[in-house]
């Protein structure tokens, strides 16, 4: 999803830094943003909360154990999703001290928590090790951002959004982790909720407006 909407968003947010509409910008930023999350949304219930079906239906189920590993490594990847075009961003207002800076501890974070997770808990902390410097990485682009171009950390506007995206994953997640153990319960029920979470946050990202075709 958010490679989709690279082509969509560079040219659209070198064209509004060169107006100098910081405004625009930090609007185009955010409603691209929540676009991403909400529709990456059904992805991340899929890779993440059922996790041991898609990895046992993949490839067998010889790779049970490793569905923790992959629910992991998606919670991580949705966060860097979620948050937006940061890295892209920073590089239209060329703030090359930042951006470089953080890419090299960034890749000193991933190295030190594997060598301190790996050897502990092999695979588990690969993946966690890997989930962590993502989320890691991501808050100090956007950390960034706020600093260096004046674009909001997170514009209230879409909270609602985000608030509708966590509200779901965590029902979904009581729903079969609490409630029932049945997938053919539990599938119903998370799909009802993706689409639920997809159309009302639709509603709030003027569709029309940004797709007028």
């Amino acid at each position: 999803v958010i490679f989709a909407f690279t082509p969509l968003f560079a040219p659209l947010a070198a064209r509004l830094f060169a107006r100098e509409n910081r405004v625009a910008l930090n609007d185009l930023y955010w409603q691209t943003a929540a676009w991403i999350a909400a529709l990456s949304f059904p992805i991340l219930v899929v890779t993440a909360l059922f996790a041991e079906p898609v990895t046992t239906t993949l490839y067998g189920s010889r790779y049970a154990e490793s569905a923790s590993y992959l629910a992991i490594l998606a919670l991580g990847y949705y966060v860097q999703s979620a948050l937006g075009f940061n890295g892209i961003t920073l590089s239209v207002f060329r703030v090359v001290r930042y951006i470089v800076p953080l890419n090299v501890l960034a890749i000193l974070v991933n190295i030190g928590a594997n060598l301190v997770l790996i050897p502990r808990h092999g695979a588990l902390g690969a993946a966690i090790g890997t989930s962590g410097t993502l989320v890691a990485h991501n808050l100090l682009k956007q950390a960034a951002l706020k600093r260096t171009t004046g674009l909001s950390f997170f514009d209230a506007r879409y909270i609602a959004i985000y608030a509708m995206i966590g509200l779901g994953f965590a029902g979904v997640f009581v729903w079969t982790r609490v409630v029932t153990s049945d997938l053919v319960l539990q599938l119903p029920v998370a799909a009802a909720v993706c689409i639920a979470v997809v159309a009302l946050s639709l509603r709030r990202l003027a569709v029309l407006e940004t797709f007028p075709e």
